[in-house]
This record gives C-alpha cells, structure tokens and sequence, in this order.
C-alpha cells in the first residue's frame, strides 16, 4: 500500500458538510514512513426536507457534529472541513495576463460584472491551467474557486462550537485532488486523470496531472434530482425512490462479496500500484429510456462537455482514466450510463481500502469494513495542507 503524505502526523479530524449527510473522520500518521491510520467514523443523514436549505441544513449538522464525534471516540483537536459545492463557486475564466495585481483585478472584474459575484464579500483563490488563442490574441485561461466570506465563516463556527481547532477549509473538487496526490496514485503516469463525485445536491468533475488541476466543474444535478425522476416514474415518494436505488446496490455488493467468499473472480477486484480495489465500470447500451435515465444521460453528456473543453485548452494532453467517487457512485445504472458517454476506462474507488484501520475504529451509522465511495472527500480533507 502507498504511504500517503502528510505534513503533520498529529491525529486530525476531516468533516465533509454533505448535502445527503454529515460525514466525519479521525486519521491520524501518514508522515514519513508511517501509514495513515483511520481511527473513526461516521455520518448522520440530513432530513429530507433540508436537502435544499443550506442554512438550515448547516445548522442542523453544527447540531449534530459534537454527537457524531463523542459517539465515533474522535477526540482530536485539529480539524478540516469542506464547503459544499452547492455553495462554492468553480468557474474557467479568461484573463489578458499580467502580474499578480492586474490579474486579480481582472478577476474581480469579471466576478463582478458577469456572474453577479461581489469579491469583497468572498474567499477568492485562482491559478492558471493554460493558455488560448482567441481573436488573434493569447489568454490565460484560469480556474477560478469563490467561496462566499459568510458561509466559510458559519463552517467554521460549527466546528468551533465542538472546542475544534480549524486549520482548513478546502472546496470538495480540491479536496478529491488531494486524494489522489497524497496515495500517489498515479506517479508516473503522463496522463491527466478525470474525477468524478457523484453527489447527492451536484455531480463535480475534475481533472487534474501531479495534483495539479486543469479543469474543474461543478454539475447541478445529483442523486436527488435521480430519485425526484424515479419517483414520478415509479409513483413512490422521493425517499421510497432512493431505498429501492440503495437496495439495488446492497444486491450488488453481497453478489460481489459472494464471488470472492468463494474463492472465484468477481470481475471487479482490479487493484493499482497503491494496493486499493478500483471496481471498474462497463459502460452500458443506453437501450432503457425513462425519465431517470434521460437525468443520467444530461450528467453524462455535461461530462462529456468538461472533456471537450480540456482538449480546446490543452490540445497536447491526454486523460488515461476516470475514477468515481461519491454516494451515487454505487449507482450501477447511473456509472454505466456515463461510462457509454464519457467512454474512458472508468472504475470506482472505496478510499477506505487507501488506509490502515486501527484495531478498534469508532463507527457511527457505517461499518469502516464496507466500502465508501461517498467518504472520498472526507479523505481528501486529511491530506489537504492547512490553509488558515
């Protein structure tokens, strides 16, 4: 297994503020030699009808947090924490170049004037990921992250409330790229890879070489607006809607687990230079049409337009592979419908295969045994440097 990379081995807290569910973690090593260890886990699901009221929404987990941590045995100090990307902003913009200040100006301007964004009331980081030609002129393309003052802030009093020391607060896309680069999974390899979240509120893309990111995307649509379809298909509520989804996987995973029980190949334990499962994914026909499959196919197809964009910006790259993480990664249906779209070799990730486990894990609401796509970000917050 690959050491992740740490800066600081002390015991840390990574709280990943979901739109589905309050996620929390305790790791601690993972500098020098040492692997990183999982120590707790957990997660609390949100109440269905704070899935679209951010502020609610936080308030109730800033409620539950301190619960979740007492009853997990997480009892680290320092803690990370991910904004939501319902919240954040990612945006591509263009910019003549310059030096640092007329850059930023630039940036500020464009915020401003074509997305409505007022700078002064916001947390704005930016970095270049390529160059374009445009009307005979050459432009800096940059990759924009915007994250509103107020909301950071609130995040912040949530874990302050629990007597937690905050040493970062990072967009869920940044988060995924730490990930990758903390395993050092893909050293090595010259090629970009492509992430993809599949969240409950929004799907993110990101794709990124050496942990740095060329293209980052947020999509507006998720596992809610999946199961608000089936449930009109269907004539079941919303919920009804997702059980029978959860049911469909839990199928899976025991056929799985089966096939390795008894000593046969499951086609679907592949493994990787840092020794963690990568389940890959069969893209499927695209025969079955409904109203969920048509929501399926618009991810996809927003997908598909992420990659089209690189390949404007970076004419000489290539992406070797796409990795899925995410609750709605488990989605079979959903992961097969992109795979056809998308077509690159794609697999799913558990980052709970990526750690060591201690002999006893605090668990709350999870089994640290099974899989976890959805707790990518969560991981990712671990290995992402201290930013405040």
């Amino acid at each position: 297994m690959a050491i992740a990379r740490r800066r600081n081995s002390s015991p840390l807290i990574a709280v990943d503020f979901g739109v589905y569910a309050l996620k929390a973690i305790q790791v601690s090593g993972g500098s020098n030699d040492e692997p990183l260890m999982l120590m707790g886990c957990g997660r609390v699901d949100v109440p269905a009808e704070l899935y679209e009221k951010p502020v609610e929404r936080l308030a109730f987990q800033a409620q539950e947090l301190q619960r979740l941590l007492n009853k997990g045995g997480m009892k680290a100090k320092r803690a990370v924490c991910s904004v939501s990307a319902g919240t954040a902003l990612v945006q591509h913009l263009r910019v003549q170049g310059g030096d640092a200040g007329t850059i930023k100006s630039q940036v500020e301007e464009q915020l401003e004037q074509k997305l409505g964004v007022f700078p002064a009331a916001c947390i704005v980081r930016h970095h270049q990921v390529g160059e374009v030609h445009h009307h005979s002129r050459k432009w800096a393309e940059l990759l924009v992250t915007v994250m509103p003052r107020e909301t950071v802030l609130s995040h912040m009093n949530a874990m302050r409330a629990c007597k937690l020391e905050v040493v970062g607060v990072h967009s869920e896309h940044t988060a995924l790229v730490h990930l990758f680069e903390g395993f050092g999974r893909f050293a090595g390899d010259d090629s970009h890879q492509l992430y993809i979240d599949f969240g409950y509120g929004t799907t993110k893309a990101v794709i990124a070489k050496d942990g740095e990111i060329a293209l980052a995307r947020t999509i507006s649509m998720g596992g809610l607006m999946i199961d608000r379809a089936l449930a009109r298909e269907r004539k079941c509520s919303a919920e009804q809607a997702n059980l029978q989804r959860k049911r469909a996987y839990i199928t899976h995973l025991v056929a799985r687990q089966s096939a390795v029980a008894a000593g046969g190949h499951s086609g679907s334990d592949a493994h990787d230079s840092c020794g963690g499962p990568l389940e890959p994914v069969l893209g499927t026909s695209g025969g079955a049409t409904g109203e969920r499959h048509d929501v399926m196919d618009a991810i996809g197809e927003e997908i598909w337009m992420c990659l089209r964009h690189f390949g404007a910006v970076r004419e000489d790259a290539r992406i070797g592979r796409a990795v899925l993480v995410g609750g709605d990664s488990r989605d079979r249906e959903l992961a097969g419908r992109v795979a056809r779209l998308v077509d690159i070799p794609m697999q799913v990730l558990d980052p709970f295969a990526l750690v060591e486990k201690a002999k006893k894990v605090g668990e709350v609401g999870m089994s640290a045994s099974e899989p976890h796509p959805g707790m990518a970000v969560a991981m990712g917050l671990c290995l992402a440097p201290s930013d405040i």
